[in-house]
């Protein structure tokens, strides 16, 4: 693709920083419902060793929810520098493998959980605002650590909470108090950047039957590619046969049994039939006496010579 004009390009800055601007401003109420929820959790009863931890959750709140607040919008305005992370650290594009620091599994499990209950909200804005965006920039998909992604943002407060030397047992304690406002704030969010672009003409309407992407080996790709699974199961079938074939004594066994079979049947049928056939030929020989007889209620009385005869 072409690269986008300086024009087409700040539309996409503008949108993500118009972004920022909504995320920014839903922060101190997310601080706040964790205050609410920290504060009210103090009260409950439970071992001893868990109202400890939710009394020291609560101090370490009240210590260093302001540098939390402070470093989480610092983190968001730094995601919208070129070549920064999601955590606002510099990206590595040195394609090595690198090693992970010990706990990030478990910071990106939390991230994911919160991100989650974004994309139950805003999917559908989310997936719009992405379009547009891919758009203007002429891209296949947005970069990984882009600030529009929920799971960039989630990462970034999680990020943030341990850095301000909280633990991740307090973030347990407020992720159901936080989740549904970040995901409403996110959905406004979403929302402002959408309007943002239509209003300045980028892809008032969206076709998504056009912008499925065609996945190779598809029913889409032709016939050709769709009688290959009807391909496929018949050979299946010819080696499952084959192999059936190959069994040790299988083909020979299913011989033998099936010829006694037919032996059995034939030994059964065959004097039955020659019975009819003997007897068939006495009724011919008999001539008109038999008949007449036979007419009478009398068995035939006729002396048959022949083959046939008694």
């Amino acid at each position: 693709m072409s690269p986008p004009d300086q024009h087409v390009s700040s539309l996409a800055k503008q949108a993500r920083e118009l972004f920022v601007v909504h995320v920014g401003r839903a922060l101190p109420e997310i601080v706040k419902a964790c205050d609410t929820r920290l504060t009210s959790v103090l009260d409950q009863a439970g071992p001893a060793r868990e109202i400890q931890a939710r009394r020291d959750a609560w101090t370490a709140f009240q210590k260093n929810q302001t540098t939390w607040l402070n470093q989480s919008r610092k983190s968001l305005q730094r995601t919208l520098l070129p070549r920064f992370s999601n955590s606002g650290n510099p990206v590595s594009v040195s394609g090595q493998l690198e090693l992970v620091a010990e706990g990030a599994i478990d910071d990106q499990i939390l991230a994911s959980r919160l991100a989650m209950q974004v994309l139950d909200r805003s999917s559908t804005e989310l997936n719009e605002l992405r379009l547009r965006v891919q758009h203007l920039e002429g891209r296949q998909e947005l970069p990984r650590g882009d600030v529009l992604l929920p799971d960039v943002i989630a990462r970034i407060l999680v990020d943030q909470w341990l850095d301000a030397h909280m633990t991740r047992e307090a973030w347990t304690l407020v992720h159901d108090a936080m989740s549904p406002i970040l995901a409403g704030k996110l959905h406004e969010a979403y929302k402002a950047a959408n309007e943002f672009l239509v209003a300045s003409g980028v892809m008032k309407e969206i076709d998504l039957q056009s912008l499925v992407k065609r996945v190779p080996g598809s029913r889409s790709e032709g016939p050709a590619a769709a009688a290959a699974p009807r391909h496929a199961t018949r050979a299946g079938a010819r080696s499952w046969r084959t192999r059936r074939r190959q069994w040790p004594g299988g083909r020979r066994r299913r011989q033998r049994a099936g010829s006694g079979c037919r032996s059995q049947r034939a030994a059964f049928i065959r004097p039955g039939r020659e019975r009819r056939n003997a007897a068939h030929d006495r009724h011919l020989s008999a001539g008109p006496c038999a008949h007449a007889s036979a007419g009478r209620g009398g068995a035939p009385q006729a002396h048959v010579d022949g083959p046939g005869g008694r």
